[in-house]
Parts: structure tokens; sequence; C-alpha cells
């Protein structure tokens, strides 16, 4: 996701409902991977820190601000503060080989950035997979070559 608009409307709503009926909540949001499968070995360091670092700077600008107020549907005091939302400080850790994303901040300024963080973690995952599909199917066009020379080396063997 690379435009704050990118959220879901969804969260949008909720951030306007959460915004007039629990202010000052307090959240934190924790990323836990459920699968069997390790992202640390899919994913660098470096390439996480760094997409998580634009997550927590994006905020709306000025047309993301004007968009939503052309829809009608949002108050202008939640416009007024959308546009100074607070962005939460995204913290990284590796814990027993995984990685452990979590955040703290104001609950109706926090439910802008799981999906964000969800997306970047998806797509370089998928993006580490490729490429580690990509060196297997190397490795065996490399393996496959080998066998095809062997073969050709015995013609009696036939197919």
């Amino acid at each position: 996701m690379r435009e704050f608009l990118d959220n879901d409307f969804y969260n949008f709503t909720m951030a306007q409902f959460i915004r007039k009926f629990y202010p000052n909540v307090q959240v934190t949001y924790e990323f836990f991977n459920r699968s069997k499968v390790k992202l640390k070995d899919h994913i660098r360091d470096t390439t996480l820190e760094s997409a998580l670092d634009y997550v927590e700077y994006s905020r709306p600008n000025n047309n993301d601000i004007c968009y939503l107020r052309s829809l009608g549907y949002f108050t202008e005091e939640f416009l007024e503060d959308l546009a100074h939302i607070q962005t939460p400080r995204i913290s990284l850790e590796v814990v027993g080989g995984e990685y452990k994303i979590s955040y703290t901040g104001n609950w109706w300024e926090s439910v802008f950035y799981e999906s964000p963080i969800l997306a970047e973690v998806n797509e370089l995952y998928t993006y580490g997979r490729c490429f580690t599909l990509e060196l297997s199917n190397d490795r065996a066009r490399k393996l496959l070559n080998e066998k095809i020379k062997q073969l050709r080396q015995h013609p009696f063997i036939l197919f």
C-alpha cells in the first residue's frame, strides 16, 4: 500500500466512530505470523525495516482530505484531526527466529496502520518467495542439464 487512501473505507468509518466515542483510548497492535512459514527466511531485516519506515511516515495529504470531504460522509472535525494524524512508532523485533511487529498509539489513529503493515509483509514475503523459487529453479535447471549431459554419454539408455 503506497497511498494513505489505499486503506479500506472501513478504516475511515471506524476511525471516525472511535474518535467520537473513544477519543483517548490507547491500544497496542501486534503482528504474529500464524503460519508455519518463517517469514525471516524470505524477508531481509533491512528490507522490512525500510518498508515499515515508509508505513510509519505515511499520512493523508491535502488531496486525500479533499477527496474524503467530497464524499460527504465525514465530519469536518474528523477530517481536521485526520489531516494532523500522529503516526505510531512501529517496532520490529526478532523473537524466536521470527519477526514481531508492534505499535502503540491512539486507537482512532492506529487503525490506519494495520492493513498497510500486513500488505508490506505480504508483498515482501511474496517477492522473497519468488526470488527463492527462482534460485531453486536455476539450481534445478543446472541439475537437469547435468543429467542430460550424462545421458548423452550413454546412448544405450533409452526412454
